[in-house]
């Protein structure tokens, strides 16, 4: 019996606890709200995995929460009793990392954290795996009368598989697919057995080893051949090595000879056509007096060479001051212009008194400028006595009348108008007579500016004629000893070419005298030579017979080795054809013995096919019958009527069909049902399957079995599900959301909602009775 199960972040759930009574349990609530997460879990709990995984509507990770938040796990915890003992499943599944899964038998954990490894415990546990758990306890969302839905062909499919006998049917497929393959091998092996002739293969492989002991004889006469060859061919390299340093010697004692009689003929012929020179000692006296006056005659050209050197550098010297002194006369002049124009027809002295009477004047109108300023103030300081009305005079202290008063202000006002005009004229005559004078005094700095220049070049008009006296007497100086100096180069030119011609005819001398030294020399080289000649014992003749011998040898040699390897490949063709033959013969040897295997296979797969199809009809007629047998047990439960008193599930050659007994005979139930009829029918096959498919569990699962009922079908499969069911299952799970259902409960009953609170959560509340709602103890 399932007591609890109990969910932590799982889909829409928060943390959810579902204890379960033996009966009916209902578990209602709108479209949405998290029911069928409650079966998921269930299902997951117990083998890992759940319809929604199996059929890739969802990944194992999208059943952790992640509303409002992102959850990292979401956990399950199924609670159990079997056999008199409490089982506790908890699995466990993590967005990140492998899942983790335990099982505990009266709290003494029996396995985990391996998932797949309590899965296996739960299997053998229950003796029930997930595919017979979905097929014959679990009836998924909508599909309480799925079998009647299904054509006929794929019915009948399903319902083998359910009942397990599809099993039969693909071993006696594989049984005829292998028959096959075995038949075909078979007839390749006979065809190729036909095409070859075993008989014809053994006479061949005869023929062809007696060929390969001739090949064998014939390699041995031929080895001995080989060896006396190649004996042969060492003995003459022998004597050639030896006959090879001999003739090394002659030959490079010969060739020494030819090329020391060459290098003596040639010199031979030098001295014979040589000219006569005359004798070293007279030569050496002639080069060395002509050394003597060529070194004479370029000591006095080196020093002319100095004194011309020295006369065009003071020469240049004169023509630059010469340049210089046109220069400054040339700056002079300038000047002398630049000084009339800026005096005009005035001299200096006149300057210099327009300057003394300007000074003058500016003096004057500084005192005047002065003194009416003073004056002013004694005005103004006057004034500003009056203007407070003062009844004596500012002045000589009389008494003051108000006329005298007003008269004295006018007075003193006209005169402060006038004291202002006399200031202004003053400082414009000041400013005119300091700007003259400024510019008097420039004009005569410029004038005495020029002037001073003007004394610096005195007396250049006479150095320049000095200069120019000097640099002609130079140039003629220049001239003389430019003359002197073309002769005497001449004479070095002479002296040094006469030098040169005794030079070469000195070295010719030299050059003649050693190679007469020379000649003499490789004359008794060669005496050597031809004596060491007269010592190698070398015939060409002897040699070359040698060598014509060793290449015969050579040519015996390799076509005893041609030989050697013509019966070799000879040898090794007919041992492969050989290898071949026997291969093949052995191969036709094996053959035959695979066809008789081949053929007893066959017969032995053709009796365990005809085993099998024998085996699966007589399992499918009494699985039948059990089902049948419990679909009246749970039939006469559940539909206490009359008008169908007897159900039976009907097998064909192609479909099963559930049918209600009418008149003796049996008609489909899809014919004659009505809504409810129909329901409790497909209600009581799914009974039947479980009783006799799963009897170690007594459990039925059903998610939203009122899909396409009416009012009055939806009451009655409450009633049966409330007042029958309970006495064939121990429990029943039923998830809907149809109000009416609550009438099934006779276990406990739970409503799933979204918490008004938080939306995206759903949390389980347990009902008592229709009017009355209970917190759940989650």
């Amino acid at each position: 019996m399932l007591k609890s199960i109990t969910l932590n972040n799982w889909r829409s759930h928060g943390t959810s606890t579902l204890r379960f009574a033996k009966g009916t349990n209902i578990i209602i609530g709108r479209m949405g709200g998290g029911k069928s997460s409650v079966i998921d879990a269930i299902c997951f709990a117990l083998f890992g995995t759940c319809p929604a995984v199996q059929s890739r509507r969802l990944k194992t990770t999208d059943f952790i929460r992640n509303r409002p938040d992102e959850q990292p796990q979401a956990e399950v915890t199924l609670v159990f009793d079997h056999k008199g003992s409490e089982y506790t499943i908890t699995r466990k599944i993590k967005r990140k990392g492998v899942p983790e899964a335990e099982i505990r038998k009266d709290g003494k954990r029996m396995e985990g954290p391996q998932s797949e490894r309590v899965s296996d415990y739960i299997h053998h546990l229950i003796e029930i795996d997930y595919d017979l758990f979905t097929r014959a306890i679990y009836s998924e969302q909508n599909r309480i009368d799925y079998f009647l839905q299904l054509r006929s062909g794929e019915r009948k499919r399903q319902i083998d598989e359910l009942i397990g006998i599809d099993k039969f049917e693909t071993v006696r497929k594989n049984a005829t697919t292998a028959a096959s393959r075995l038949k075909t091998m078979k007839a390749d092996k006979e065809s190729f057995m036909r095409t070859a002739d075993p008989s014809k293969v053994r006479r061949e492989i005869d023929e062809h080893n007696l060929k390969l002991s001739e090949l064998k004889r014939e390699k041995t006469g031929i080895e001995s051949d080989l060896s006396a060859a190649d004996r042969r061919k060492k003995e003459l390299e022998t004597g050639i090595s030896a006959m090879s340093k001999e003739r090394d010697s002659y030959r490079r004692l010969s060739d020494d000879k030819a090329g020391l009689q060459h290098t003596l003929g040639m010199l031979k012929r030098d001295v014979e056509s040589s000219p006569v020179l005359g004798d070293m000692s007279g030569m050496k006296a002639k080069l060395d007096a002509a050394s003597s006056s060529k070194l004479s005659l370029q000591k006095e050209l080196d020093a002319l060479d100095s004194s011309y050197r020295s006369l065009s550098s003071s020469a240049g010297k004169l023509q630059a001051e010469e340049q210089e002194a046109k220069r400054k006369l040339q700056k002079k002049e300038e000047l002398a212009a630049k000084g009339k124009s800026l005096l005009g027809s005035r001299k200096a002295e006149e300057i210099q008194k327009e300057l003394a009477e300007l000074d003058r004047k500016g003096a004057e109108a500084l005192a005047s400028l002065a003194k009416g300023t003073a004056e002013l103030a004694q005005l103004e300081s006057a004034v500003k006595e009056l203007m407070k009305g003062t009844a004596k005079c500012p002045v000589c202290d009389s008494e003051l009348t108000e006329q005298k008063r007003n008269d004295l202000l006018k007075a003193k006002t006209s005169a402060i108008d006038r004291a202002h005009a006399d200031a202004e004229e003053a400082d414009s005559t000041i400013k005119r007579s300091k700007k003259a004078i400024q510019s008097l005094k420039d004009l005569a700095d410029n004038a005495r500016r020029v002037q001073d220049l003007l004394e610096q070049y005195s007396g250049v008009e006479e150095q320049l004629r000095e200069s120019g006296l000097k640099s002609a007497s130079a140039k003629k100086e220049i001239d003389g000893l430019r003359l002197k100096r073309d002769e005497l180069s001449k004479k070095v030119n002479s002296a040094a070419n006469e030098y040169l011609e005794l030079a070469k005819t000195f070295e010719r001398i030299i050059e003649m005298d050693n190679k007469k030294r020379r000649m003499s020399e490789i004359s008794a080289k060669l005496h050597s030579i031809e004596a060491d000649l007269a010592k190698v014992r070398f015939d060409d003749k002897a040699w070359d017979e040698m060598n014509r011998r060793l290449k015969d040898a050579t040519v015996a040699l390799a076509e005893v080795n041609g030989r050697k390897d013509r019966v070799a490949e000879g040898e090794k063709y007919i041992a492969e054809l050989v290898k071949e033959k026997t291969a093949r013969l052995q191969e036709t040897e094996r053959y035959a013995d695979e066809v008789k295997r081949y053929s007893a296979a066959i017969e032995e797969l053709q009796l365990f096919s005809n085993a099998v199809v024998e085996t699966q009809f007589a399992l499918r007629e009494e699985l039948i019958d059990a089902v049948n047998q419990a679909l009246s047990e749970v039939w006469t439960a559940v539909y206490p009527y009359s008008d169908y008193s007897v159900i039976k599930l009907q097998p064909s050659e192609s479909d099963y069909e559930l049918a209600f007994k009418i008149n003796d005979e049996f008609v489909s139930v899809d014919g004659v049902a009505s809504g409810g009829e129909r329901a409790l029918a497909c209600l009581a096959l799914r009974v039947a399957f479980a009783m006799v498919l799963t009897p170690n569990l007594s459990w039925l699962i059903l998610d939203e079995p009122t899909h396409n009922l009416d009012e009055e079908a939806v009451k009655t499969l409450a009633e049966t599900l409330r007042d029958h069911i309970p006495r064939i299952v121990d429990q029943t799970f039923v998830i809907t959301h149809e109000e009416n259902m609550k009438e099934a409960a006779s276990g406990r009953m739970f409503r799933i909602r979204r918490k008004e609170s938080q939306p995206e959560v759903s949390e389980v509340e347990e009902l008592h009775e229709a009017s009355s709602i209970t917190p759940s103890l989650s």
